[in-house]
């Protein structure tokens, strides 16, 4: 049986994964609003980059720490980009 040991240094290959998914989510998902709005979002642009620049400093936490953070930037980019439906409910383009 392993025991679970605090000091040793998280898996660098798991953290790349974790962050690098969601970095290539938010790429496609980048994309898929460029190709349906004719523009780009610089609310998610900056998540993308928020994401990408915490990749490194969320290194030496341990999985769980990287991913409640991870979570938190999701969360903060989910309630902030506002759903084309509702400005067109409210008279806006």
């Amino acid at each position: 049986m392993v025991a679970y040991r605090p000091t040793t240094a998280p898996d660098p290959l798991g953290h790349a994964a974790l962050y690098g998914g969601v970095i290539v989510y938010l790429i496609g998902d980048q994309l898929i609003w460029q190709r349906a709005r004719g523009r780009t979002s610089r609310r998610r642009m900056l998540g993308m980059l928020l994401v990408a620049l915490s990749t490194p400093a969320t290194a030496l936490l341990p999985g769980l720490g990287a991913l409640v953070l991870l979570t938190a930037v999701g969360i903060g980019l989910a309630t902030t980009t506002p759903f084309p439906a509702t400005r067109a409910r409210r008279g806006g383009r």
